[in-house]
């Protein structure tokens, strides 16, 4: 029965730029100011607002390695080009696909260490999405052709 199995985060295979990296978790959070209107006091419509997104990667050593080589490479970690982050997981009866485009890193938790032991050593990184092209899922974009056609 194998057209049962679901997508679980150990099917993700995860691209930082042109970086194959394994994720110990990784999230995506939307925030969209689309808010109701009233007139008198009763709801009566939208009108849209502001959209952001961000999200975190926490990786192990092996992986924050690679994202320090990329550093490197352009200086320093704040010299770092934003990456186009792209997440895909399919199996028999699914599949997924996630783009975030522009997406600036920041470090934010650079070491997470149990001193008790018996977990490897976790690293937090914070991004933004600075990119129009902002989100796809599924190869749908988040954002309208009309909200993001005028800007450069």
């Amino acid at each position: 029965m194998s057209g049962n199995k679901r997508i679980g985060g150990k099917d993700l295979d995860f691209m930082l730029g042109d970086l194959m990296i394994h994720a110990e978790s990784f999230s995506l959070s939307i925030s969209d100011g689309t808010t109701a209107t009233k007139t008198r006091g009763i709801t009566n419509g939208y009108v849209d607002g502001e959209t952001s997104a961000d999200g975190d990667i926490e990786v192990d050593s092996t992986n924050l390695n690679l994202i320090i080589e990329a550093a490197r490479k352009a200086g320093s970690f704040k010299e770092l080009e934003p990456f186009d982050i792209v997440s895909n997981a399919e199996t028999a009866s699914e599949k997924f696909n996630l783009e975030a485009f522009g997406c600036k890193l920041m470090l934010s938790d650079v070491l997470n260490a149990d001193p008790k032991g018996g977990d490897k050593l976790k690293h937090k990184i914070k991004y933004i999405v600075t990119s129009k092209d902002f989100v796809r899922i599924n190869g749908v974009p988040y954002l309208s052709k009309r909200e993001t056609e005028s800007l450069l």
